[in-house]
């Protein structure tokens, strides 16, 4: 993504990848340092999601929260402010997805924004970006589909961890950075015990 923050044209990143493989750290990452405005929406109403907009917006701007009703009236108002390249990263795009198509092709075509949206479904992505009949067809400048972890990064992961060890850790955890950063890798398996077992615990359960 890195090659995309230096230009001056709009740039659409896509982001993609079961949940909790790592596409909000990654994203995170890429915006330490960076002119950034991030909004996690939620699966609720696009009135509700909106208003997380304008409360980003109002902070990121330094100015009292705006009232913006639509998506559009919200990065037009983005795009008139950014003389200098901003990023705009929407996480769980797809809970907006509806109110959002027009956006693009209405008022970020012509902008300097590089617009970063994260899914957890492919096929939503495909649906929106990549479907003749989308608004959003042929949209996209990038995609990143993140993938879980190889069993070989295990040993990268632990240091000193037993082949034994590190097959018990993978059938648990399926490669999956979220999951892998609960375990240590020093006894897995009261680890695994203590993740899928205990009742005042159990955070691979709970999603």
């Amino acid at each position: 993504m890195k090659g995309f923050t230096k230009g001056k044209v709009f740039t659409l990143v896509l982001v993609t990848g079961r949940r909790r493989i790592g596409k909000s750290r990654l994203v995170k990452e890429f915006l330490k340092g960076k002119r950034a405005i991030s909004v996690q929406f939620e699966r609720r109403l696009w009135e509700y999601n909106l208003m997380k907009l304008n409360k980003a917006l109002g902070k990121y701007f330094n100015i009292p929260t705006p009232n913006f009703s639509t998506f559009s009236d919200a990065f037009r108002f983005v795009a008139s402010q950014s003389k200098e390249r901003l990023v705009a990263y929407l996480l769980r795009y797809s809970d907006v997805e509806a109110e959002f198509q027009s956006t693009v092709d209405e008022i970020l075509e012509e902008s300097n924004i590089m617009l970063i949206l994260s899914a957890s479904s492919m096929g939503l992505l495909k649906r929106s970006f990549f479907d003749y009949s989308s608004l959003l067809y042929g949209r996209s400048d990038a995609t990143l589909n993140l993938q879980p972890l190889k069993f070989r990064h295990l040993f990268e992961w632990f240091e000193g961890i037993s082949a034994e060890e590190a097959v018990k850790l993978y059938s648990v955890t399926s490669g999956i950075p979220r999951y892998l950063e609960l375990f240590e890798g020093r006894n897995v398996e009261e680890e695994i015990k203590t993740n899928f077992f205990d009742p005042q615990f159990l955070p691979i359960s709970r999603g």
